[in-house]
């Protein structure tokens, strides 16, 4: 990989060209393919399409169009300039020609094109101007202590590759601030520092401080070259609370746009969704605050809105709308009081602000069915809100927090709060979790007198009857049926703690009454499970827990004396319509012709000589797949607390062994071949086991596939 690209594919800044393995293009003859290698349609050496027959020689100019190194130059130009067309970095700065000539404009032949004394390169690492001598050396102005291991200069300490910049656990590096900023590194070496509302709790990140040059709006990405699924977002400094947050999946694409004010500063997290890590590269520009071009089809401000919908162009020709005349002057395919600068601003369509209005704590009800579309919510709470909607102006009768919702509405509300008619949002909620049927909720502090517009407007399209709700904050939840969150703690009615001893959030588990109107009566109510009138009687043929299941096919009554079947009464004893020898649990019963153990191992060393040809097959082994051979069991229990190995090493057929803490139990272990038996006639096997004194296990002796023969097994 050539060094130029080092920025661009999201490396480590502290790459650099003396200690990286480089790939340069060696020089390669030209192979012509015909008589004509420079494609000018005839064959003599130069590059015009004449036949000149005055001219001679082997056709050896340059093909427009080819670019033997592969720097981004034909080789034609490069033949034009003082650059070698066979070597992708002339000069051996660290630049690809290409990237200089193009893209920053330095010499291409000179590797320090401002004779400074640093070369093109380390001028664009340490964030210095390459065609500016003045500042070669100036780095690492910052204060804090670098605790990687490469060296700064200049004044101050400047970052070493690797570690931490020393400027403590939050930050991690500065990004100054310049505008447009480019930097990549890797979060792999990083701490776990921050978590955003997007992702990132449990990745390595990197924490950027960057100051705003001056008040506009700024661009802060990751670019296409980061190689690890990230997480982007900002925090208004250290602790501060989040600005913003993005998260997409893939590598790279991440972006936030935020209005800064002069000589603000934020912290930009690098971080990684789950914990992803990896090679990233951050870039911040800055785009304009207003629209400039409003005819160009983009967003140039990024506020969401294009050419003739964003406010800022309501006044340019372009957008310019008659809004009687029943035409689509502006061509943004709406027609008169449906454009929305009509809307707006045009008394002819009958925008009206307030639409009602209140100055008491209570219910306003309206429809926003009908009206026009004259506001449109914030882009961090609904980008794409077409809907109609209409305005209450409330003015807080006392000094507090109020609570406003739209609980009890008809429809996917989206709700804002503005100081005036189409002033500042205060406050926006599209979904607040917990509300049935994507109703809104938020809270703002007012002084008595204070006036505010709140905005009933709906998701996309949606629109109908609301109902918008108005409270003063309560510092614990008093109504806990009215689906509201009066004590904005974020939990509505039953699910607040506040609400465990109040109507209708419990449960008298006997009562025959449904007491919290959740549609469960009694047992079969969530809040009754481990209610002592719950537990379930297992021989009584009644659901006394009400789960559906009666008495032994309760699973409650596992284990219970009365569910244990019997296998030679002829009765289902324990419920599960399965009678005597049909039931599993009388597999290994005497009474059912199956039996477990086959024998008991007692003493130390134990050596059991016996075959398994004739007998059943019962088990079947984890180890081993599809066996159908025949097996033997065998007790065994161990007299001292230790490691005991089994074996049936010498056994005269490929063994399967394996253990189980009781007949049809569970296994604790399993071999089919064990390496240290080999060579021998037939695979053997092998388990060395801990086991407690006292502890009793089956040993089953059983065959790969349908092998049997005769085994023996050892214990010691």
């Amino acid at each position: 990989m050539r060094l130029s690209l080092c920025l661009m594919l999201g490396l480590s800044m502290s790459c650099h060209k003396e200690d990286t393995d480089l790939v340069i293009a060696q020089p390669k003859p030209v192979v012509p393919v015909d008589a004509d290698s420079d494609a000018d349609s005839d064959a003599d050496a130069d590059s015009d399409a004449d036949t000149d027959t005055s001219e001679s020689g082997t056709d050896t100019g340059f093909d427009d169009g080819t670019d033997s190194d592969a720097d981004g130059l034909t080789d034609r130009r490069e033949e034009s300039l003082c650059t070698d067309p066979y070597d992708a970095d002339t000069d051996d700065d660290g630049l690809e020609d290409g990237y200089e000539v193009d893209i920053i404009g330095t010499n291409p032949c000179d590797p320090d094109t401002d004779g400074g004394g640093v070369n093109d390169l380390q001028e664009l690492l340490d964030n210095t101007d390459p065609m500016n001598a003045d500042d070669d050396g100036q780095v690492g102005t910052g204060t804090g202590t670098g605790t990687g291991t490469g060296t700064g200069t200049g004044t101050g300490t400047g970052t070493g590759t690797g570690g931490t910049t020393g400027l403590g656990v939050c930050i991690d590096g500065d990004l100054g601030n310049q505008v447009p900023m480019i930097t990549a590194d890797n979060t792999s070496g990083g701490y776990n520092d921050h978590t955003g509302s997007c992702g990132g709790s449990q990745a390595p990140d990197h924490g950027l401080t960057f100051t705003a040059p001056f008040t506009s709006r700024y661009v802060i990405a990751l670019q296409g070259f980061t190689t690890y699924d990230a997480s982007l977002y900002v925090l208004d400094g250290c602790g501060g609370p989040e600005l913003g947050c993005d998260n997409v999946n893939g590598a790279g694409g991440e972006q936030i746009v935020l209005d800064l004010v002069a000589a603000q500063e934020i912290l930009v997290v690098v971080d990684g969704d789950g914990a992803s890590r990896g090679n990233y590269e951050l870039s911040i520009t800055e785009v304009a605050l207003n629209e400039t071009s409003c005819g160009d089809g983009t967003d140039g401000d990024l506020d969401g809105l294009i050419d003739c919908l964003d406010t800022d162009c309501w006044t340019d020709p372009l957008c310019i709308e008659i809004c009687d005349d029943n035409v689509d002057n502006n061509s943004d395919g709406l027609i008169d009081c449906f454009d929305p600068i009509c809307a707006a601003t045009d008394p002819l369509c009958g925008v009206t602000c307030p639409d009602l209005s209140a100055s008491a704590v209570g219910t306003v009800v309206g429809n926003t069915a009908g009206n026009f579309d004259d506001y449109t919510p914030i882009s961090s709470c609904n980008l794409h809100s077409q809907a109609s909607d209409l305005t209450v102006e409330f003015t807080a009768p006392s000094t507090g927090v109020y609570v406003f919702d739209t609980v009890g509405s008809g429809f996917d509300t989206v709700l804002s709060l503005t100081d005036v008619c189409g002033g500042v949002t205060l406050a926006c909620n599209d979904n607040q979790l917990g509300f049935l049927g994507n109703r809104s909720h938020l809270s703002y502090p007012l002084v008595s007198g204070q006036s505010v517009i709140a905005i009933i407007d709906g998701f996309y399209l949606d629109d109908g009857p609301f109902n918008l709700n108005i409270a003063e904050l309560q510092a614990t939840e008093l109504d806990c049926a009215d689906e509201r969150d009066l004590d904005d703690d974020g939990l509505v009615d039953c699910e607040d703690p506040d609400c465990a001893a109040q109507y209708p959030c419990f449960e008298i588990c006997d009562d025959g009454i449904d007491n919290n109107g959740d549609s469960n009566i009694d047992c079969a109510d969530p809040l009754c499970v481990g209610d002592p009138v719950c537990a379930e009687v297992c021989d009584d043929g009644i659901d006394n827990d009400i789960d559906g299941d009666v008495d032994c096919a309760d699973d409650d009554c596992t284990g219970d004396p009365k569910c244990v079947e019997d296998c030679t009464d002829g009765i289902d004893n324990d419920g599960d319509l399965l009678v005597d020898c049909v039931d599993s649990d009388c597999a290994f019963d005497p009474a059912c012709g199956l039996s477990c153990p086959d024998a008991i191992a007692s003493g130390l060393p134990i050596q059991i000589i016996d075959t398994t040809v004739g007998a059943d097959d019962t088990f079947a082994p984890s180890c081993s797949f599809n066996s159908t051979a025949p097996d033997l069991t065998y007790e065994f229990t161990a007299p001292a607390t230790g490691s005991y190995t089994f074996s049936t090493q010498y056994s005269g057929f490929d063994t399967v062994l394996y253990i189980l803490d009781t007949c049809g139990g569970v296994e604790l272990a399993c071999n089919d071949d064990e390496p240290s038996h080999q060579p021998s006639i037939w695979p053997t096997s092998e388990i060395t086991a801990p086991m407690s004194a006292g502890q009793t296990v089956i040993v089953v002796v059983d065959g790969y596939g349908s092998s049997s023969g005769p085994l023996e097994l050892t214990i010691q």
